[in-house]
């Protein structure tokens, strides 16, 4: 079994306690992740990195915990289930982090969207990025195809640019109600064929497929690019300030890293500050010290990577271990603000 949770660089340290911090999304209210059902799975790292954002909550299940030998509450992404139109436009409205907009959608069939989903489906057929078939219905609950999913991940971009030649896939003719997006979206690498070559836009799309269009979509949309010395001012700062805090010692309180931080990090913050008091209280010391530059890596409208260089030097009864590595800071813009929802760490 594959648990997502903090795996900042002291998480080497805190492992050696069991305590493992929980996934969570912009609000603080998801449970931790089980993904056994997407280990190995082809869209693993899209799936992930949307977890870890917020933007996907999966569905309400248990995992067995072997410190508490019981069965505990957890969620499962169930990544080749189909996704209803209702499920995908509340995924398009979390990740385009829209504001609620006034007023309702005008399908015939409204009343059958589920409460859930009308704060989305209201906002994006305001936004003019969702619609309905030739009757005028928005049919919620029926399985969204791959075309329909192109056709409203083109209208969340920025990019306007025109679309290339020639078409992509066999199976799409220029006929096709859904041609012109689904070249653009192809051409942005957004949207990839099957195996066969072919995009197959009748079918049913999977939550895979949605989470990985999605995740493409934030990565290559690259007209508004933010300037490095923009994202390295909010993670050389962040970097900073958790160095302090981690070398002052306990009793420890990493609080004042809220201002950086969304989802799976700004989540974790009070988890962790308990697992390092735990240490302390353990005769367990440590000494974090930022080795390099932060390193812009990547970098889209919406989405950005820096990396550092540090080292953990962990200290207790028995002696003394150091621990180098790079930290992979991830970052995402909220409301015109840069910031940090995925912090993993890689020993090196």
């Amino acid at each position: 079994m594959r648990q997502i949770r903090l795996r900042r660089f002291f998480t080497l340290v805190i492992c050696l306690l069991l305590v493992a911090a929980p996934a969570s999304a912009n609000i603080t209210d998801v449970l931790i992740y089980d993904l056994s059902d997407v280990e190995g799975h082809w869209a693993e790292n899209q799936m992930t990195h949307l977890v870890a954002m917020g933007i996907v909550k999966g569905y309400p299940s248990t995992r067995y915990d072997e410190q508490m030998r019981a069965y505990v509450p957890a969620r499962k992404l169930l990544p080749n289930q189909n996704i209803t139109r209702a499920e995908f436009a509340v995924m398009m409205f979390q990740t385009l982090n829209l504001t609620p907009a006034a007023g309702k959608a005008s399908f015939k069939d409204a009343a059958k969207i589920p409460s859930w989903a009308r704060e989305a489906v209201n906002t994006l057929y305001q936004k003019e990025i969702i619609y309905g078939d030739t009757q005028g219905n928005f049919n919620p609950n029926a399985n969204i195809r791959r075309a329909e999913i192109a056709a409203m991940v083109v209208k969340g971009l920025h990019d306007r640019s025109p679309v290339k030649q020639p078409r992509s896939f066999p199976d799409v003719s220029d006929e096709h109600w859904a041609a012109e997006v689904i070249q653009k979206a192809a051409d942005m690498g957004i949207i990839r064929g099957k195996s066969n070559g072919k995009f197959e836009p009748g079918s049913y799309a999977t939550r895979a497929e949605v989470m990985t269009m999605l995740y493409n979509m934030l990565s290559n949309d690259k007209t508004q690019v933010p300037d490095d010395e923009e994202l390295l001012a909010v993670t050389d700062a962040y970097m900073e300030k958790n160095e302090e805090l981690l070398n002052g010692g306990a009793p420890y309180d990493l609080s004042p890293l809220k201002e950086y931080l969304t989802g799976t990090e700004e989540a974790a913050l009070a988890t962790n500050a308990d697992a390092l008091n735990e240490m302390a209280d353990r005769n367990i010391s440590l000494k974090y010290e930022i080795l390099s530059k932060g390193k812009v890596v990547n970098k889209s409208d919406w989405l950005a990577q820096v990396t550092y260089d540090s080292k953990m030097t962990v200290k207790d009864a028995d002696g003394e271990n150091v621990i180098n590595m790079t930290e992979y800071v991830y970052l995402m813009k909220i409301d015109g603000k840069w910031l940090i929802y995925y912090v993993p760490s890689e020993p090196v």
